[in-house]
């Protein structure tokens, strides 16, 4: 039997070069047409021997013959294929290249400006006017004006503490300085039963009291409170329907004709109902004279804000400022003196005696004067509660305005100048529609690209990189092998 030649010509075959008559544009094609019968030969003799390796076909390009299964292929980004096509002109693979490398680069530099303005939270305030068919009507403490906080006996009743005195020392000295009797009453009785059984009774003063022409001393609303002034009493607010001078808070005070010791000062503090009265009574009020009226206007202001990274807020409406800053305050008092004062009756401090010797009693009072008057040890920005805040928060601008009366009597009114409020309230105003709608925007305007191509991005990518990591040593080296090497192992003579 004889033996047929292979129909493979031989790469350095001397047909291929060219002879006499022969022109160089036929040596060119026929060169070409030898090249493309060696590749198809090659592909289709690994697809028989080795189907299973076929990374070893792809591994090598050779014009005119496309990799279907390339991981990269169904990437539908402008030029890409352009770019990873051996076969393209070289300049105008590297054009497309530099195109898309400026185009992703301004695509991420947007979508990280983006990212990053959106997890700053960005809000937008919208201050609305609104008018409502009832209104919550401010709290309002009333208590007797004290002079200095230290070394005095105005916020207690002398006649009271002159009585208390004689009790406990009837054969004792004169009752002549009522701050020393106030110190010497320190040693037996702790400072809230002492301000308790001497403290002024300012019910007895009130000659007449109206809210919302109601009588506000009968209807069980009057409650009797410490502040840093004193014994005081605290008029809770309630929902009022109607407003106007006349429908409001009108309170007359009167010293009574037989009274030795008689208030003459008065200190009025309003507020909303979440606040603290115990220091901030001090701050926050309005003074008044016997002989005097005051009118006081009120319009709400309802604050709505959002809680926020750099602004954090709380939804529970007792967590105000007022009372972050009273905490403070009782902490740094606790602290330096292992006692408390009447008037500190937070939760965090109801495990703590109350001041209970001359000594101690002594010490709080220089000390507060120190911290609330004079502001050495301590300040209210020291406590670090601008933030300390309530994510919804009622707030009461006043307007006042002061006379002379004809008698010795004081009064206070308080109203609502109309039936609206002020709303300002905080959104946020980058939310991730927003940011999900501007990358989008990006990716389509830059690389002409959706979320289906981005999974079609990470699809491809996983898939090369499982299929570089699958590859076997052997595999390796035969890819890196030389053509003529796989030429003779995989193409064979045929034999008949």
């Amino acid at each position: 039997m004889t033996q047929r030649k292979s129909s493979l010509p031989s790469l350095f075959s001397p047909s291929l070069f060219p002879e006499d008559g022969v022109t160089l544009h036929c040596f060119r094609r026929r060169r070409e047409i030898h090249r493309r019968k060696l590749a198809w030969m090659i592909g289709g003799k690994m697809a028989e021997e080795q189907p299973s390796n076929s990374n070893v076909a792809e591994s090598f390009s050779f014009p005119g013959v496309k990799h279907q299964d390339s991981c990269w292929s169904d990437i539908d980004i402008a030029g890409f294929q352009t770019v990873l096509d051996r076969q393209a002109n070289l300049i105008r693979r590297l054009i497309w290249l530099v195109v898309l490398t400026i185009c992703f680069a301004l695509m991420l530099l947007q979508t990280l400006d983006r990212l990053n303005y959106y997890l700053t939270l960005p809000v937008s305030t919208t201050v609305r006017v609104i008018r409502n068919d009832s209104l919550i009507f401010p709290s309002i403490t009333l208590c007797p004006y004290r002079d200095t906080l230290t070394r005095d006996a105005t916020h207690l009743d002398l006649e009271k503490l002159q009585s208390l005195y004689e009790t406990n020392f009837p054969g004792g000295e004169d009752f002549n300085d009522p701050v020393e009797a106030m110190y010497k009453l320190a040693d037996m009785y702790d400072v809230v039963t002492l301000w308790k059984l001497s403290g002024w009774e300012l019910e007895n003063e009130i000659s007449s009291c109206l809210q919302a022409r109601l009588n506000c001393t009968q209807n069980g609303q009057v409650e009797r409170i410490f502040t840093v002034l004193g014994y005081c009493l605290h008029f809770p607010g309630q929902p009022v329907t109607v407003s106007g001078h006349f429908y409001g808070f009108n309170i007359k005070l009167c010293n009574k004709d037989n009274a030795t010791d008689k208030i003459n000062r008065f200190y009025m503090m309003i507020s909303d109902r979440y606040s603290t009265h115990d220091i901030r009574a001090l701050t926050h009020g309005f003074f008044l004279e016997q002989g005097w009226n005051k009118e006081v206007a009120v319009s709400l202001k309802h604050f709505q804000a959002e809680n926020k990274n750099h602004a954090p807020c709380s939804p529970d409406q007792s967590m105000t400022v007022s009372r972050c800053i009273s905490q403070c305050f009782h902490k740094t008092l606790v602290e330096k003196t292992g006692c408390r004062m009447p008037y500190m009756n937070l939760f965090n401090f109801t495990s703590v005696p109350y001041c209970n010797t001359s000594q101690q009693l002594r010490l709080a009072e220089d000390l507060q004067k120190d911290l609330l008057w004079e502001g050495r040890g301590w300040h209210p920005a020291s406590c670090q509660c601008g933030y300390a805040s309530t994510c919804s928060q009622y707030l009461y601008e006043t307007s006042s305005d002061t006379f002379a009366r004809h008698d010795e009597c004081a009064q206070y009114k308080v109203y609502f100048i109309d039936m609206t409020y002020e709303e300002t309230k905080e959104e946020f105003a980058y939310d991730i529609i927003s940011l999900l709608c501007d990358i989008g925007g990006t990716l389509g305007l830059l690389l002409g690209a959706s979320v289906l191509t981005v999974i079609q991005f990470v699809d491809a990518l996983s898939r090369q990189i499982a299929k570089c990591l699958m590859k076997t040593p052997e595999l390796v080296k035969r890819q890196k092998s030389s053509m003529f090497n796989i030429v003779q192992t995989i193409v064979k003579p045929n034999e008949y």
